[in-house]
């Protein structure tokens, strides 16, 4: 059983073997940026799923930072919600130009993994990883038997690819992810075959310190827009703030940044309506990049659209439109809700989406799958922080339902 020491390690201990060489990824000691803070060397995480820059709260202190008390919310990965404690104002210099100094902002954490995580806009703003990739050094050990997961508020930068030699993505390329991931309701509405045995169910941890187990893993490819390809394995977790989240070892061993900049989009997200709303109720973000894949898909295959198709999509709105009444009327969450309404819409959104889904894997393959009783069971860890949750989840059919062998 793990407690919470297991998977928690001290501050990272400042190592310096420099990256110039070219991309090698060493399972033991993380990239990083040094540089100075205020004068004194540190090593900071550069991580691109990060909107912000963060600072942890006993390193602002450690250093003297003044704290403007204005807390400010943010949306972890798995998209529940932690608060800064203010912001404070900081010097920052590349330890390979001591004496030019970048005045920046940095949201306190009263728990973070690392003293200092640099944002993406920072990251871009001084071309860190397109042009001085150099900067990479390997400075960071991980942290214990956890996979480190920082993406930190909506993100704004999506790589299009294909997934699986068919399915166009969009995924957040993200150098804070000590590993790929994936949303659940992605992976099963798209059938892909999720792998549920315990070796196969890897910990988490989010900016903020805390836990959640992944439901388990699928193991597909991805390709680039050039034509690479390369084998991928994706941890599958609930809720997940994006679809599809590539993480640091893709990103510096494919150069995603150089090599592949120019599949990069800036989506701008509209302001977040739902910002509040139940965690299987899409974000913005979601609807949208959804909607532009399924828009060259379709672009892609023209000829493909059938009655049947049609028939899906207009199914798909019309619940749409009913769950978002249902919030209204109820509050987002069921907050105004008795527990029996809440049950019985639970019960009916289960039901929809096994039917939807199994329409869906009717068109694709001509065949009915016969419904099976695969229930996934994710159990909370009884040591892990309060992010860590159960989940109980019909998988219909035997095509590609949660594999449990080897």
């Amino acid at each position: 059983m793990l407690s919470h020491n297991d998977v928690h390690n001290t501050r990272p201990v400042l190592s310096c073997e420099s990256e110039r060489a070219g991309p090698v990824h060493d399972p033991n000691t993380k990239r990083g940026l040094l540089g100075f803070v205020n004068g004194y060397q540190v090593p900071a995480l550069a991580d691109t799923g990060a909107s912000q820059n963060v600072i942890s709260a006993s390193f602002a202190k450690e250093k003297g930072l003044v704290i403007s008390h204005q807390p400010t919310m943010f949306k972890l990965g798995n998209s529940t919600f932690t608060h800064s404690l203010g912001t404070v104002s900081l010097d920052w210099a590349f330890v390979e130009k001591p004496t030019e100094t970048f005045n920046i902002i940095c949201h306190v954490l009263q728990q973070c993994s690392y003293d200092l995580i640099l944002g993406s806009k920072f990251l871009k703003m001084t071309e860190t990883l397109s042009n001085h990739r150099h900067r990479l050094v390997k400075c960071l050990p991980p942290l214990g038997n956890a996979l480190c997961f920082k993406l930190l508020d909506d993100n704004r930068e999506f790589l299009e690819g294909t997934l699986a030699d068919s399915k166009i993505a969009f995924a957040v390329p993200d150098t804070g992810a000590e590993g790929n991931v994936m949303d659940l309701g992605y992976a099963q509405t798209h059938g892909l075959k999720i792998k549920c045995r315990p070796r196969n169910c890897k910990l988490l941890q989010f900016a903020d310190g805390t836990y959640q187990m992944a439901v388990g893993q699928v193991q597909t490819t991805w390709t680039f827009e050039s034509g690479l390809s390369i084998p991928v394995t994706f941890e599958v977790l609930q809720d997940c703030l994006h679809d599809v989240i590539l993480g640091e070892e893709v990103i510096y061993e494919n150069d995603v940044f150089g090599t592949h900049a120019s599949s990069i989009q800036e989506i701008q997200p509209k302001e977040e309506t739902y910002n509040l709303a139940p965690f299987t109720f899409m974000n913005i973000s979601q609807k949208k990049l959804r909607a532009l894949a399924h828009y060259i898909t379709s672009r892609r295959k023209a000829d493909s659209s059938t009655e049947e198709t049609v028939k899906i999509e207009n199914q798909e709105k019309e619940e749409g439109a009913r769950r978002d009444i249902w919030h209204r009327q109820y509050g987002f969450g069921g907050t105004k809700a008795s527990e029996a309404e809440q049950s019985a819409e639970k019960h009916r959104k289960q039901l929809y989406d096994e039917r939807i889904m199994l329409e869906k894997r009717t068109l694709g393959d001509g065949r009915i799958p016969v419904p099976g009783n695969n229930t996934l069971v994710v159990q909370s860890l009884p040591t892990a922080p309060k992010n860590t949750r159960s989940l109980t989840n019909t998988l219909p059919g035997p095509h590609h339902g949660p594999d449990t062998t080897d």
